[in-house]
Protein backbone atom coordinates (compact mmCIF):
# COMPACT_ATOMS: atom_id res chain seq x y z
CA UNK A 1 0.00 0.00 0.00
CA UNK A 2 1.51 3.52 -1.05
CA UNK A 3 0.02 6.74 -0.18
CA UNK A 4 -0.08 10.62 -0.61
CA UNK A 5 -0.37 11.95 2.00
CA UNK A 6 -1.65 16.35 1.64
CA UNK A 7 -1.42 18.47 4.66
CA UNK A 8 -1.39 22.78 5.13
CA UNK A 9 1.83 24.49 6.64
CA UNK A 10 0.44 24.11 9.99
CA UNK A 11 0.10 20.54 9.77
CA UNK A 12 -3.60 20.13 9.43
CA UNK A 13 -4.69 16.85 7.63
CA UNK A 14 -6.20 18.05 3.97
CA UNK A 15 -6.57 14.35 2.86
CA UNK A 16 -4.93 11.03 1.30
CA UNK A 17 -5.09 9.48 -2.07
CA UNK A 18 -4.29 5.45 -1.50
CA UNK A 19 -3.30 3.09 -3.39
CA UNK A 20 -3.79 -0.48 -2.55
CA UNK A 21 -4.38 -3.42 -5.87
CA UNK A 22 -7.37 -5.00 -5.21
CA UNK A 23 -10.77 -4.82 -6.94
CA UNK A 24 -13.56 -3.23 -6.09
CA UNK A 25 -15.85 -6.21 -6.40
CA UNK A 26 -16.91 -7.37 -3.39
CA UNK A 27 -20.40 -6.67 -3.99
CA UNK A 28 -21.95 -8.73 -6.63
CA UNK A 29 -23.32 -8.24 -10.36
CA UNK A 30 -26.96 -8.94 -8.63
CA UNK A 31 -26.83 -5.58 -6.67
CA UNK A 32 -28.39 -3.00 -8.93
CA UNK A 33 -28.01 -0.44 -7.34
CA UNK A 34 -24.86 2.36 -7.05
CA UNK A 35 -22.14 0.99 -4.53
CA UNK A 36 -18.68 2.54 -3.96
CA UNK A 37 -17.64 -1.36 -2.55
CA UNK A 38 -14.49 -2.20 -0.58
CA UNK A 39 -13.06 1.05 -1.62
CA UNK A 40 -15.75 3.46 -0.56
CA UNK A 41 -16.14 2.08 2.70
CA UNK A 42 -12.12 2.48 3.93
CA UNK A 43 -12.57 6.07 2.11
CA UNK A 44 -15.72 6.45 4.38
CA UNK A 45 -14.04 5.08 7.40
CA UNK A 46 -11.05 7.13 6.71
CA UNK A 47 -13.08 10.50 6.39
CA UNK A 48 -14.95 9.39 9.88
CA UNK A 49 -11.93 9.27 11.90
CA UNK A 50 -10.47 12.19 10.43
CA UNK A 51 -13.73 14.16 11.42
CA UNK A 52 -11.56 16.77 13.58
CA UNK A 53 -9.76 17.99 10.38
CA UNK A 54 -11.73 20.40 8.55
CA UNK A 55 -12.80 19.16 5.11
CA UNK A 56 -10.42 16.38 5.39
CA UNK A 57 -11.16 14.07 1.96
CA UNK A 58 -9.47 10.20 1.48
CA UNK A 59 -9.87 9.10 -1.94
CA UNK A 60 -8.63 5.25 -2.45
CA UNK A 61 -7.94 4.18 -5.77
CA UNK A 62 -6.25 1.39 -7.47
CA UNK A 63 -3.07 0.18 -7.75
CA UNK A 64 -2.54 -3.00 -10.22
CA UNK A 65 -4.97 -5.36 -9.68
CA UNK A 66 -6.03 -7.09 -12.55
CA UNK A 67 -5.41 -10.45 -10.97
CA UNK A 68 -6.43 -9.19 -7.23
CA UNK A 69 -9.60 -9.84 -6.39
CA UNK A 70 -11.21 -9.16 -2.42
CA UNK A 71 -13.10 -12.40 -3.02
CA UNK A 72 -12.95 -16.47 -2.29
CA UNK A 73 -15.33 -19.40 -2.24
CA UNK A 74 -14.90 -19.43 1.77
CA UNK A 75 -15.97 -22.76 3.46
CA UNK A 76 -16.87 -24.07 0.20
CA UNK A 77 -17.94 -23.52 -3.12
CA UNK A 78 -21.70 -22.81 -2.17
CA UNK A 79 -20.40 -19.97 -0.24
CA UNK A 80 -20.24 -17.44 -2.77
CA UNK A 81 -18.00 -14.22 -1.99
CA UNK A 82 -15.57 -12.95 0.88
CA UNK A 83 -15.48 -13.78 4.37
CA UNK A 84 -18.82 -13.26 4.96
CA UNK A 85 -22.11 -15.07 3.08
CA UNK A 86 -23.42 -11.37 2.94
CA UNK A 87 -21.48 -9.41 0.57
CA UNK A 88 -21.68 -6.68 2.20
CA UNK A 89 -20.38 -7.30 5.52
CA UNK A 90 -17.80 -8.54 2.95
CA UNK A 91 -17.04 -5.37 1.42
CA UNK A 92 -17.13 -3.71 5.06
CA UNK A 93 -14.59 -6.07 6.75
CA UNK A 94 -12.47 -5.45 2.93
CA UNK A 95 -12.62 -1.97 3.19
CA UNK A 96 -11.91 -1.47 7.13
CA UNK A 97 -8.79 -4.13 6.45
CA UNK A 98 -7.91 -1.14 3.61
CA UNK A 99 -8.55 1.74 6.22
CA UNK A 100 -6.49 0.60 9.29
CA UNK A 101 -3.64 -0.06 7.35
CA UNK A 102 -4.35 3.62 5.42
CA UNK A 103 -4.71 5.47 9.36
CA UNK A 104 -1.34 3.57 10.48
CA UNK A 105 0.37 4.96 7.65
CA UNK A 106 -0.63 8.50 7.90
CA UNK A 107 -0.53 8.65 12.08
CA UNK A 108 3.32 6.56 12.15
CA UNK A 109 5.51 9.56 11.25
CA UNK A 110 8.51 6.45 10.51
CA UNK A 111 6.03 5.08 7.48
CA UNK A 112 6.13 8.79 6.03
CA UNK A 113 8.84 10.38 3.36
CA UNK A 114 8.59 13.92 2.77
CA UNK A 115 8.54 14.88 -1.12
CA UNK A 116 9.55 18.22 -1.99
CA UNK A 117 7.58 20.76 -4.64
CA UNK A 118 8.70 19.22 -7.59
CA UNK A 119 5.70 18.98 -10.42
CA UNK A 120 5.75 17.65 -13.76
CA UNK A 121 4.01 15.75 -16.09
CA UNK A 122 3.65 14.68 -19.67
CA UNK A 123 0.51 13.07 -21.29
CA UNK A 124 0.67 11.92 -24.59
CA UNK A 125 -1.84 9.84 -27.32
CA UNK A 126 -1.27 6.63 -28.71
CA UNK A 127 -2.92 4.54 -31.29
CA UNK A 128 -1.63 1.05 -29.17
CA UNK A 129 -2.48 -1.26 -32.71
CA UNK A 130 0.29 1.03 -34.26
CA UNK A 131 2.94 1.36 -31.76
CA UNK A 132 5.84 -0.67 -32.90
CA UNK A 133 6.84 -2.51 -29.51
CA UNK A 134 10.71 -2.28 -28.81
CA UNK A 135 12.63 -5.66 -28.95
CA UNK A 136 14.08 -4.30 -25.00
CA UNK A 137 10.23 -5.19 -24.02
CA UNK A 138 9.42 -8.28 -26.45
CA UNK A 139 9.84 -12.13 -25.25
CA UNK A 140 11.98 -13.26 -27.96
CA UNK A 141 13.15 -9.95 -28.02
CA UNK A 142 12.32 -9.01 -31.73
CA UNK A 143 10.04 -6.45 -32.84
CA UNK A 144 6.29 -7.05 -32.96
CA UNK A 145 3.13 -5.04 -32.87
CA UNK A 146 -0.04 -5.40 -31.18
CA UNK A 147 -3.20 -6.16 -33.17
CA UNK A 148 -6.55 -3.98 -33.62
CA UNK A 149 -8.86 -4.16 -30.85
CA UNK A 150 -10.40 -7.68 -30.27
CA UNK A 151 -12.61 -9.43 -27.73
CA UNK A 152 -11.95 -13.04 -26.50
CA UNK A 153 -13.92 -15.43 -26.27
CA UNK A 154 -12.64 -16.62 -23.12
CA UNK A 155 -14.18 -13.56 -21.49
CA UNK A 156 -17.62 -15.33 -21.79
CA UNK A 157 -16.08 -18.48 -19.04
CA UNK A 158 -15.71 -15.45 -16.44
CA UNK A 159 -13.91 -15.67 -13.59
CA UNK A 160 -14.48 -18.44 -10.92
CA UNK A 161 -15.71 -16.04 -7.77
CA UNK A 162 -16.34 -12.45 -9.10
CA UNK A 163 -18.10 -13.39 -12.37
CA UNK A 164 -18.87 -16.48 -13.56
CA UNK A 165 -19.47 -17.08 -17.09
CA UNK A 166 -22.01 -18.88 -19.63
CA UNK A 167 -22.70 -22.41 -19.20
CA UNK A 168 -20.70 -24.87 -21.05
CA UNK A 169 -23.30 -25.73 -23.58
CA UNK A 170 -23.56 -22.10 -24.68
CA UNK A 171 -19.98 -21.23 -25.04
CA UNK A 172 -19.31 -24.70 -27.09
CA UNK A 173 -21.97 -23.72 -29.16
CA UNK A 174 -20.16 -20.17 -29.56
CA UNK A 175 -17.02 -21.73 -29.81
CA UNK A 176 -18.05 -23.77 -33.02
CA UNK A 177 -19.61 -20.99 -34.93
CA UNK A 178 -16.22 -18.86 -34.38
CA UNK A 179 -14.21 -21.68 -35.44
CA UNK A 180 -16.42 -22.05 -38.31
CA UNK A 181 -16.65 -18.67 -39.31
CA UNK A 182 -12.64 -18.00 -38.95
CA UNK A 183 -11.86 -21.16 -41.53
CA UNK A 184 -14.33 -19.74 -44.02
CA UNK A 185 -12.48 -16.28 -43.79
CA UNK A 186 -9.70 -18.32 -44.92
CA UNK A 187 -10.85 -19.33 -48.12
CA UNK A 188 -10.38 -16.96 -51.25
CA UNK A 189 -13.70 -18.24 -52.90
CA UNK A 190 -15.50 -16.76 -49.77
CA UNK A 191 -13.07 -13.76 -49.37
CA UNK A 192 -11.08 -11.19 -51.03
CA UNK A 193 -7.15 -11.37 -50.71
CA UNK A 194 -7.09 -7.80 -49.17
CA UNK A 195 -9.58 -9.27 -46.01
CA UNK A 196 -7.69 -12.44 -45.60
CA UNK A 197 -4.53 -10.51 -45.42
CA UNK A 198 -5.80 -8.47 -43.09
CA UNK A 199 -7.65 -11.03 -40.96
CA UNK A 200 -4.35 -13.04 -40.89
CA UNK A 201 -1.87 -9.88 -39.37
CA UNK A 202 -5.02 -9.64 -36.85
CA UNK A 203 -4.54 -13.53 -35.71
CA UNK A 204 -1.13 -13.23 -35.81
CA UNK A 205 -1.35 -10.45 -33.44
CA UNK A 206 -3.71 -11.74 -31.13
CA UNK A 207 -2.07 -15.39 -30.89
CA UNK A 208 -3.81 -18.14 -29.30
CA UNK A 209 -6.83 -15.94 -28.54
CA UNK A 210 -10.00 -17.36 -30.35
CA UNK A 211 -11.83 -13.73 -31.67
CA UNK A 212 -15.58 -13.66 -30.19
CA UNK A 213 -15.88 -10.11 -31.12
CA UNK A 214 -13.70 -7.34 -33.74
CA UNK A 215 -14.13 -4.10 -32.26
CA UNK A 216 -12.27 -2.51 -34.30
CA UNK A 217 -14.40 -3.37 -37.47
CA UNK A 218 -17.77 -3.66 -35.45
CA UNK A 219 -18.10 -7.48 -35.76
CA UNK A 220 -19.46 -9.96 -33.36
CA UNK A 221 -19.13 -13.00 -34.29
CA UNK A 222 -18.24 -12.28 -38.00
CA UNK A 223 -21.08 -10.10 -38.13
CA UNK A 224 -20.82 -6.23 -38.80
CA UNK A 225 -25.22 -6.57 -39.70
CA UNK A 226 -26.04 -7.05 -35.89
CA UNK A 227 -30.00 -8.31 -37.78
CA UNK A 228 -28.50 -11.54 -38.48
CA UNK A 229 -26.63 -12.14 -34.85
CA UNK A 230 -27.82 -15.11 -32.93
CA UNK A 231 -26.76 -15.61 -29.68
CA UNK A 232 -27.78 -18.74 -27.22
CA UNK A 233 -30.60 -17.44 -24.82
CA UNK A 234 -28.52 -16.74 -21.69
CA UNK A 235 -27.52 -13.71 -23.85
CA UNK A 236 -30.88 -13.24 -25.87
CA UNK A 237 -31.37 -10.22 -23.60
CA UNK A 238 -27.88 -8.59 -24.82
CA UNK A 239 -28.67 -9.52 -28.32
CA UNK A 240 -32.00 -7.76 -28.83
CA UNK A 241 -30.32 -4.81 -26.94
CA UNK A 242 -26.90 -4.76 -29.37
CA UNK A 243 -29.95 -5.11 -32.64
CA UNK A 244 -32.05 -1.60 -31.18
CA UNK A 245 -29.25 0.06 -30.56
CA UNK A 246 -27.65 -1.10 -33.88
CA UNK A 247 -30.90 -0.44 -35.66
CA UNK A 248 -31.55 2.96 -34.09
CA UNK A 249 -28.03 4.37 -35.82
CA UNK A 250 -26.01 4.57 -32.50
CA UNK A 251 -23.51 2.18 -33.48
CA UNK A 252 -22.42 3.87 -36.54
CA UNK A 253 -19.18 5.94 -36.16
CA UNK A 254 -15.55 5.09 -35.39
CA UNK A 255 -14.84 1.78 -33.50
CA UNK A 256 -16.33 0.18 -30.51
CA UNK A 257 -13.03 0.52 -28.44
CA UNK A 258 -11.07 3.06 -28.02
CA UNK A 259 -8.16 2.66 -30.81
CA UNK A 260 -6.05 6.05 -29.36
CA UNK A 261 -5.90 6.26 -25.59
CA UNK A 262 -4.32 8.84 -23.10
CA UNK A 263 -1.09 7.23 -21.56
CA UNK A 264 -0.07 10.16 -18.76
CA UNK A 265 3.23 10.23 -15.84
CA UNK A 266 2.43 12.92 -13.33
CA UNK A 267 5.75 13.45 -11.27
CA UNK A 268 5.47 14.76 -7.67
CA UNK A 269 8.85 14.85 -6.04
CA UNK A 270 11.13 12.00 -6.69
CA UNK A 271 7.91 9.78 -7.20
CA UNK A 272 5.92 9.20 -11.13
CA UNK A 273 2.48 8.13 -10.80
CA UNK A 274 1.41 6.41 -13.70
CA UNK A 275 -2.08 7.21 -15.06
CA UNK A 276 -2.94 3.45 -16.87
CA UNK A 277 -5.96 3.49 -18.89
CA UNK A 278 -7.33 -0.38 -18.07
CA UNK A 279 -6.51 -2.95 -16.14
CA UNK A 280 -2.96 -4.40 -15.46
CA UNK A 281 -2.12 -7.46 -13.98
CA UNK A 282 0.74 -7.31 -11.00
CA UNK A 283 3.85 -9.23 -12.97
CA UNK A 284 2.95 -7.05 -15.82
CA UNK A 285 2.58 -3.94 -13.55
CA UNK A 286 5.85 -5.02 -12.01
CA UNK A 287 7.72 -4.80 -15.04
CA UNK A 288 6.01 -1.77 -16.41
CA UNK A 289 7.40 -0.12 -12.76
CA UNK A 290 11.12 -1.12 -13.38
CA UNK A 291 11.51 0.03 -17.52
CA UNK A 292 10.03 3.40 -16.06
CA UNK A 293 12.07 3.73 -13.32
CA UNK A 294 15.19 2.67 -15.20
CA UNK A 295 14.27 5.45 -17.01
CA UNK A 296 13.84 8.34 -14.80
CA UNK A 297 16.18 7.47 -12.15
CA UNK A 298 18.55 9.98 -14.27
CA UNK A 299 15.80 12.85 -12.80
CA UNK A 300 16.05 11.39 -9.18
CA UNK A 301 12.36 8.92 -9.58
CA UNK A 302 12.59 6.69 -7.16
CA UNK A 303 9.15 4.99 -7.11
CA UNK A 304 6.68 4.12 -9.41
CA UNK A 305 2.75 3.83 -8.78
CA UNK A 306 0.48 2.80 -10.89
CA UNK A 307 -2.76 4.05 -10.89
CA UNK A 308 -5.03 1.95 -12.76
CA UNK A 309 -8.17 2.58 -14.81
CA UNK A 310 -7.55 6.33 -15.52
CA UNK A 311 -8.23 8.72 -18.00
CA UNK A 312 -9.90 5.90 -20.63
CA UNK A 313 -10.42 2.20 -20.18
CA UNK A 314 -8.11 -0.44 -22.63
CA UNK A 315 -9.41 -3.44 -21.44
CA UNK A 316 -6.73 -5.66 -19.41
CA UNK A 317 -2.72 -5.36 -20.04
CA UNK A 318 -1.17 -8.91 -19.37
CA UNK A 319 2.30 -10.58 -19.46
CA UNK A 320 2.76 -12.21 -22.47
CA UNK A 321 3.73 -16.02 -20.57
CA UNK A 322 -0.51 -14.96 -18.83
CA UNK A 323 -1.72 -14.46 -22.10
CA UNK A 324 -1.05 -18.11 -23.58
CA UNK A 325 -3.06 -19.01 -20.76
CA UNK A 326 -6.73 -19.60 -21.66
CA UNK A 327 -8.30 -17.51 -19.39
CA UNK A 328 -10.58 -14.55 -18.76
CA UNK A 329 -7.12 -12.24 -18.56
CA UNK A 330 -6.89 -12.93 -22.49
CA UNK A 331 -10.25 -12.21 -23.38
CA UNK A 332 -9.90 -9.32 -22.05
CA UNK A 333 -6.79 -8.22 -23.48
CA UNK A 334 -8.12 -6.40 -26.49
CA UNK A 335 -4.96 -5.60 -28.27
CA UNK A 336 -2.85 -8.84 -28.06
CA UNK A 337 -0.48 -11.04 -27.11
CA UNK A 338 2.33 -7.46 -27.42
CA UNK A 339 0.01 -5.46 -25.08
CA UNK A 340 2.42 -4.92 -22.36
CA UNK A 341 5.56 -4.37 -24.49
CA UNK A 342 3.54 -1.85 -26.40
CA UNK A 343 2.60 -0.19 -23.23
CA UNK A 344 6.33 -0.27 -22.30
CA UNK A 345 7.66 1.44 -25.48
CA UNK A 346 5.06 3.74 -25.68
CA UNK A 347 5.51 4.82 -21.75
CA UNK A 348 9.47 4.59 -22.48
CA UNK A 349 8.83 8.02 -25.00
CA UNK A 350 6.76 9.70 -22.02
CA UNK A 351 9.66 8.88 -20.06
CA UNK A 352 12.38 10.38 -22.86
CA UNK A 353 10.20 13.47 -22.96
CA UNK A 354 10.15 14.18 -18.91
CA UNK A 355 13.86 14.39 -19.42
CA UNK A 356 13.95 16.97 -21.33
CA UNK A 357 13.61 20.60 -20.64
CA UNK A 358 9.57 21.46 -20.85
CA UNK A 359 10.62 23.41 -23.82
CA UNK A 360 12.48 20.97 -25.64
CA UNK A 361 9.86 18.31 -25.30
CA UNK A 362 8.08 16.76 -28.53
CA UNK A 363 4.66 14.63 -28.38
CA UNK A 364 4.13 11.97 -30.81
CA UNK A 365 2.36 13.41 -33.59
CA UNK A 366 -0.99 15.00 -33.01
CA UNK A 367 -3.46 12.04 -32.96
CA UNK A 368 -6.58 12.45 -30.78
CA UNK A 369 -9.48 9.95 -30.08
CA UNK A 370 -12.26 10.98 -32.64
CA UNK A 371 -15.37 13.10 -31.36
CA UNK A 372 -18.92 11.23 -31.36
CA UNK A 373 -21.47 13.63 -33.50
CA UNK A 374 -24.48 14.86 -31.68
CA UNK A 375 -26.70 12.75 -33.89
CA UNK A 376 -25.22 9.16 -32.85
CA UNK A 377 -25.25 10.34 -29.21
CA UNK A 378 -28.87 10.75 -29.30
CA UNK A 379 -29.39 7.62 -30.96
CA UNK A 380 -27.56 6.12 -28.04
CA UNK A 381 -30.91 5.90 -25.98
CA UNK A 382 -31.49 3.67 -22.66
CA UNK A 383 -34.39 1.71 -22.25
CA UNK A 384 -36.16 3.06 -18.45
CA UNK A 385 -36.56 -0.21 -16.29
CA UNK A 386 -38.68 -0.37 -13.15
CA UNK A 387 -35.82 -0.67 -10.61
CA UNK A 388 -37.40 -3.18 -7.35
Amino acid sequence: MKQLHIASADGTHKGVINWFGVQGTSISPENTRIHSDNKGYAASLLEHDQADQPNFVAGFACEACADISPNHHGRAKWWPRGKFEDEFKSAYFNGFLQFEKSKHLLEVADEQIALNDTIDFEQQYFNLSAVGCAPDFTPDHKPHACGQAAAGLALLDGTPVDNPGLDTVSTTLIASWVKYRNVLRTLPIFVRKSSRSEFTKLTEAHGPKKILAELHENRILGFRNLNRLRLPLPLSDIGEELKRQYNAGGLKEHTWFPAIIPLQILIIGDVAIVAFPGEITTIAATRLKKSILAKLLNRGILDVIICQNANEYSGYTTTFEEYQEPSYLRGMNFFGQYTLAAMQTAFNSICINLLKPEVLRQSEGTIRPPDFSDTELKARTIEQRSMS
